[in-house]
């Protein structure tokens, strides 16, 4: 630290901050470290990201049908104790969502360094738990805000539930998400 300190001194003889670093010089290992995790804090960010480009099934891949649901698919997969049932899971994993998407409230967005992972929270009074889609999107779409509502597409990866009824809510996860449609929260 006295090597630093001495540097410090060198470069800023002459200058009004050289006074200021003499008086204050105790403080001078809080300063440095405070820099060093801000910049670390900010190393994720890496600024705005690219727009969300359409991704489009590739030829050949299984699309459901525009009635298959969130909620049918996690009403197919629900096994015995809250498990996964594996072989009803495995007909729909890589199945892509129809051209008419899902729809639902955005709960929760975070950006990425390669893109956005964001949930969407359809209701339905059948269904005790919550139902969240968590997506996950190479890029950004900037009407995509949380409270506001999205219509989005993509492909199947899993399912989970909670570990007891009425607690984190059941989820479909998709990833190469397209948003069809977002709308901004009213008032907005």
């Amino acid at each position: 630290m006295g090597r630093l300190f001495a540097r410090l001194w060198v470069k800023t003889r002459g200058c009004a901050v050289k006074g200021y670093v003499m008086k204050h010089r105790q403080f001078l290992p809080a300063l440095v470290c405070g820099g060093v995790f801000a910049l670390a804090g900010c190393e994720g960010d890496g600024g705005p990201l690219e727009p969300a480009k359409p991704i489009a099934p590739p030829a050949g891949a299984t699309i459901l049908a525009d009635d298959v649901t969130p909620q049918f698919i996690l009403a197919e997969c629900h096994g015995r104790h809250g498990q996964v049932n594996e072989a009803a899971l495995a007909m729909y994993v890589d199945c892509w969502v129809s051209e008419r998407g899902w729809e639902g409230e955005v709960t929760w967005i975070e950006k990425t360094k390669t893109g956005t992972r964001f949930a969407i929270k359809i209701e339905d009074i059948r269904v005790p738990d919550d139902i969240f889609v968590r997506c996950e999107m190479p890029g950004e779409h900037y009407d995509l805000q949380l409270k506001g509502a999205a219509r989005v597409r993509g492909r199947i990866k899993t399912v989970t539930y909670p570990k007891a009824a009425m607690q984190e809510g059941q989820r479909v996860y998709l990833d190469n998400v397209t948003v069809l449609h977002a709308y901004k929260p009213p008032g907005r």
